[in-house]
């Protein structure tokens, strides 16, 4: 019977241990999910990623010339377990850094969960789960609206 216990036990630790797999560096040069747009009006990449994130049912936390960030509760059963506690759900923060360059506009994304978010006991994780937020799922996103607008850039020449 102690035996059965114990293996139950070191399943249920592994099981949490994969689950809690650290979010994976990706092959840009800033290691998270990065693009440069060129030829791109600053405005008109704000707009795609705005457009973008409001369709993924997020909201805009903070805004200045350099960033977004925006904001969606996560309700998960397993965000909640992990970053949830008695003062609220969870919320991801997705903050998009962007800045003109000589090759165009560069987009870096900053992926976060915050415990307790709008408390004084908020937490934020600035290397969330890939369970909870995935980067690569990001990247698609940005090379896929990079495209979409690049191609709008050669249909204007």
């Amino acid at each position: 019977m102690r035996a059965r216990a114990i293996i139950v036990i070191m399943a249920i630790i592994c099981l949490g241990m994969v689950g809690c797999a650290s979010t994976p560096k990706l092959n840009t040069p800033s290691s998270k999910p990065e693009v440069t747009i060129p030829n791109a009006e600053k405005t008109v990449v704000i707009d795609a990623i705005t457009n973008a994130m409001i369709n993924r049912g997020y909201t805009i936390k903070d805004f200045n010339d350099y960033s977004i960030v925006f904001s969606k509760e996560i309700d998960s059963f397993g965000a909640n377990w992990f970053y949830g506690c008695k003062h609220g759900s969870p919320e991801a923060r997705i903050n998009f850094a962007i800045m003109g360059s000589n090759q165009g506009v560069r987009v870096v994304i900053d992926l976060t969960v915050a415990s307790a978010p709008g408390t004084r006991f908020e937490k934020v994780d600035q290397s969330p789960s890939t369970n909870t937020l995935d980067p690569e799922e990001f990247q698609r996103m940005l090379e896929e609206m990079a495209k979409i607008l690049l191609n709008r850039n050669e249909g204007i020449r």
